[in-house]
């Protein structure tokens, strides 16, 4: 049984704060190419997630937890803002 401080919040998280939180990640990204786009959050998902000590892979399970969860019931107004941010102003 896991009783690292961090990962009980990662697993208790406010998917609202998260999502604003990623919207001012992403922000930071919008004049980057495609690729590092997408690395660059992943190396600081690894990063940060090491320096807390828990697993990449459980943020990311938590993650497709929130998506799945919020796209049916509480937040799914604001991921759908997300995805529309994506979509219109990150290009290609």
């Amino acid at each position: 049984m896991r009783t690292n401080r961090t990962y009980d919040q990662l697993v208790n998280t406010d998917s609202r704060t998260v999502i604003e939180t990623a919207f001012g990640l992403l922000s930071k990204l919008q004049d980057r190419k495609p690729g590092e786009r997408v690395v660059a959050p992943a190396l600081m998902l690894v990063l940060v997630a090491e320096r807390f000590g828990v697993s990449a892979h459980d943020a990311i399970t938590v993650a497709h937890k929130i998506v799945q969860h919020d796209e049916k019931y509480e937040q799914g107004a604001q991921l759908r803002a997300f995805r529309d941010y994506l979509n219109n102003e990150m290009g290609g």
